[in-house]
């Protein structure tokens, strides 16, 4: 039987704060990211999330609105649950790419998930929310170091940040799709990272730091293999 589809101008998630409603959603959230992995985005109903999260399809709507608020949801809290050791100067290259290949780890625990988002996010019928979500995954340490740079006057203003994230965006999810595809080991991938990082660190900043991220890419091409 095909799923009814709700309005999505009536999807207005509904907020509660009872015990057991905040184990219910834990449990929505937990089944779709595992769906995701499995299926995609697409390949999964809320009739099957519901079913295996043990509620009702009218809980996950009035949790989270629809099946788009349910995916952001899981795409959100499981992003907002990576913890990051961010440098605190934005000259701080190594301990940029320290924190880049903590990441790394998290992407090689969760390689099925990690693998569909990188679908999802070259396909062109995502939606532009999802799109947005996903998008914004691998930016963190990236606008973080942005942040600091601006701060601490370290940028030439040539390349607009605006372009800089789009760039490295795409550059972080390209690689995790290489990375599905075999061209990357996973003892590559946080080397690879690392090198998307540096590079355009070198293209946005000011001499000294761009000398420093020159001589962190000559570092990744050692016997060593990485900066960290």
């Amino acid at each position: 039987m095909a799923e009814t589809v709700r309005p999505r101008a009536a999807a207005q998630p509904r907020k509660y704060s009872t015990p057991l409603i905040a184990e219910r959603r834990k449990r929505i959230l937990d089944e779709t990211k595992k769906l995701i992995g499995e299926a995609g985005i697409d390949g999964f109903t809320l009739r099957e999330l519901g079913q295996r999260a043990g509620v009702s399809v009218t809980t996950v709507y009035n949790i989270f609105g629809d099946k788009e608020g349910v995916v952001a949801h899981a795409l959100r809290e499981f992003h907002a649950g990576i913890k990051l050791n961010l440098p605190s100067q934005g000259a701080n290259l190594a301990g940029y790419c320290r924190t880049i290949c903590d990441t790394t780890e998290v992407v090689l625990e969760n390689r099925a998930y990690a693998l569909a988002l990188a679908d999802l996010y070259f396909s062109r019928s995502l939606s532009p929310t999802l799109f947005e979500v996903i998008r914004s995954m691998p930016l963190q340490v990236f606008v973080h170091w942005l942040w600091m740079a601006e701060r601490d006057g370290l940028l030439t203003g040539v390349i607009r940040p605006a372009d800089a994230e789009t760039a490295f965006a795409n550059l972080e999810w390209a690689s995790v799709k290489d990375w599905g595809a075999g061209r990357i080991a996973d003892a590559e991938l946080a080397e690879v990272r690392q090198r998307s990082f540096l590079v355009i660190v070198k293209a946005m900043a000011i001499r000294p730091i761009a000398e420093a991220a020159d001589a962190l890419l000559a570092a990744l091409s050692s016997p060593a293999g990485n900066t960290a």
